[in-house]
């Protein structure tokens, strides 16, 4: 990992991306993975943050429980936000500069970790949408559309 952040380094990139993507509580538990929250993220951002040289950022990345919301599913939105919350506040005490919220597919829960990473630390936050195709008319897999999606 630490290679692959440092030529992204080399290469002259704005921003390096850590490598957390689903390594949030809730994904962890639920897929049974022997992993800390805490080391994961912490060392996940001191990878890139090692890597970053004077004018690259390090943006924490943050993506979905892996659960469905209420009422589609059985996770509270108060538990995803929790989950989201306290990485998005590792990723801060591990020294990024800001957020970066991908391959979501649900708007509710794309919401809820903005939130929660608002929340967290005063830090910029980047959220992005995973939609379908445009003939199956430009939607993510909850039915959200692009036209709907806030764009602030």
């Amino acid at each position: 990992m630490q290679a692959i952040h440092q030529q992204y380094a080399d290469c002259g990139a704005h921003l390096l991306i850590t490598n957390t993507l689903t390594m949030n509580r809730t994904y962890i538990e639920t897929h049974n993975m022997d992993i800390d929250v805490r080391q994961v993220n912490l060392a996940g951002a001191r990878l890139a943050r090692s890597a970053a040289t004077k004018g690259q950022y390090v943006l924490g990345d943050i993506s979905s429980t892996g659960q469905l919301l209420e009422p589609y599913g059985r996770m509270a939105e108060a538990t995803a936000y929790e989950a989201f919350k306290e990485q998005a506040a590792i990723l801060a005490k591990g020294g990024v500069d800001g957020y970066i919220i991908e391959t979501v597919f649900d708007l509710k829960e794309a919401l809820c970790a903005l939130r929660a990473c608002r929340d967290a630390a005063p830090l910029p936050v980047i959220a992005s949408m995973a939609f379908s195709t445009p003939n199956k008319g430009g939607r993510t897999v909850m039915g959200n559309s692009a036209k709907n999606a806030p764009g602030r």
